[in-house]
């Protein structure tokens, strides 16, 4: 698929030698990332060999140049951000295990001043009106921390529903339910992305099969224009646009996106890949706690619950 007319190299040779010296001093600027760095400009010169090949009228050098530049440009930005986005930090986050003795999985999970509690049941048996012959129902039921649920708390259960239900192996467990229920206890910022969390490591000790774990990440646009990773309620207070991604452990691929207010489409690509980022920070939480937990109960002391600050 790449091999390339002689002739269409032979008038493309001196800017192939050019992008050659380019691409070895952008790989040796970037020498922390030397294994991942030159990857994506062996990609462009594929690209490069492959329009030789197949548009044949586009081989000249100026308008080849501008194509590859252009690439080229995005690639060193890509890696200049990626660079940046390893100082990314997020509150402090703390969860208790099992705290509740009725349910098949709970955990309370903190993320700076908010807190959620989530429980899970399941499989249990389910009422004929949810009954699925190929997979199993899964319920979700939110409750704030006072009063009755708002159209609010109505699409965050929503939301969380959607979540749960794409990564459990559902398949496995036709003709039943599986109930999530999740209570608000404090909401000093990034709310949804913490009840997510909380669903995630409650389904997670409840023992229920799953594709993969989840990590919500919550980040703003502030009134200035700049985004704000993990804010509390201050500085959520006065923001253009709210966005909550939620992330796979396999890939880091997105599974869920809700947003909120005015943005462009260039902000909405930053926030992604700063929540990207920050999702490996949730998932190392995970192993952690979920190390600590099973080591104790290996050990065989009886109290179940664990907590950890990260």
């Amino acid at each position: 698929m790449l091999a390339s007319n002689s002739s269409n190299i032979s008038l493309f040779n001196p800017w192939l030698e050019l992008f050659c010296s380019i691409e070895r001093r952008q790989s040796s600027r970037f020498s922390a990332k030397a294994s991942t760095s030159f990857e994506p400009f062996l990609i462009i010169s594929q690209i490069v060999y492959i329009v030789i090949d197949y548009k044949p009228e586009m081989v000249n050098y100026k308008s080849t140049q501008k194509i590859t530049v252009t690439l080229l440009n995005m690639v060193t930005k890509m890696l200049q951000d990626d660079k940046t986005l390893e100082d990314v930090k997020i509150r402090s986050m703390n969860c208790e295990l099992n705290p509740l003795t009725r349910a098949d999985g709970s955990a309370l999970f903190a993320q700076g001043g908010t807190c959620v509690m989530a429980s899970m049941l399941g499989p249990v048996e389910v009422k004929l009106q949810n009954l699925k012959i190929d997979k199993a129902y899964v319920e979700c039921i939110y409750r704030p921390k006072a009063g009755l649920p708002t159209i609010r708390d109505k699409m965050r259960e929503a939301v969380i529903k959607d979540t749960c239900e794409a990564a459990l192996l559902t398949a496995l467990h036709p003709r039943t339910m599986i109930s999530v229920q999740l209570q608000e206890l404090d909401d000093r910022g990034g709310l949804d992305a913490c009840a997510i969390n909380a669903a995630c490591l409650a389904l997670v000790i409840g023992g229920v099969p799953m594709k993969f774990t989840v990590a919500a990440v919550h980040c703003i646009i502030d009134k200035d224009g700049q985004l704000i990773l993990d804010p509390d309620q201050y500085q959520a207070k006065d923001n253009r646009a709210s966005f909550t991604f939620v992330f796979d452990s396999l890939e880091r691929d997105l599974v869920t996106v809700h947003s909120m207010g005015c943005f462009k489409m260039a902000h909405f690509n930053d926030a992604h890949l700063m929540c990207r980022a920050a999702s490996g920070l949730i998932f190392d939480f995970y192993r952690k706690i979920m190390t600590k937990f099973h080591n104790k109960t290996l050990t065989g002391e009886k109290d179940n619950s664990e907590s950890m600050e990260e």
